[in-house]
């Protein structure tokens, strides 16, 4: 009996070191998705609403805390998400998503800066990268 203590507690910090714990939960409510094909933690939902770019680079910075530091992701790690298989519901659009991450919309912001004025977004719905000139209303869904 007491040998199978140490083995339980061996699997449970396996889990944990993997990531995989899906209920986890942090600040602003979300819960942690592990993708196993690329390595990454995603939180579950994207920001109750869309934000701009600078909105958004701050909306991911307040979600760290201090075991896990989030910030937006490249535009190639959100291509990782995208899988053309997996249509699911995105506010009134598809998305094709590899993961149950719940957006408001297909777009969602990057930290990629190609330049200048320029930031470029992620659209779930066809599988795109889109880099416009920003303007002040622009605002896109944030997923950090």
């Amino acid at each position: 009996m007491n040998a199978a203590l140490p083995v339980l507690l061996f699997l449970g910090l396996s889990c944990l070191s993997l990531g995989l714990s899906a209920d986890t939960r942090q600040g602003g409510n979300h819960g942690r998705l592990f993708d196993e094909r690329s390595g990454l933690t995603w939180t579950d939902t994207s920001a109750p609403r869309g934000l701009s770019w600078s909105e958004g680079v701050r909306y991911c910075s307040s979600l760290s805390d201090t075991n896990t530091v989030w910030r937006l992701p490249s535009i190639d790690q959100l291509a990782t998400l995208y899988q053309a298989e997996a249509p699911r519901r995105c506010g009134s659009n598809l998305c094709h998503l590899a993961l149950p991450v719940v957006l408001g919309s297909p777009y969602v912001w990057s930290r990629s800066i190609p330049g200048g004025q320029r930031r470029t977004y992620y659209d779930f719905r066809h599988g795109t990268r889109l880099s416009p000139q920003i303007r002040p209303d622009l605002r896109r869904q944030v997923l950090c």
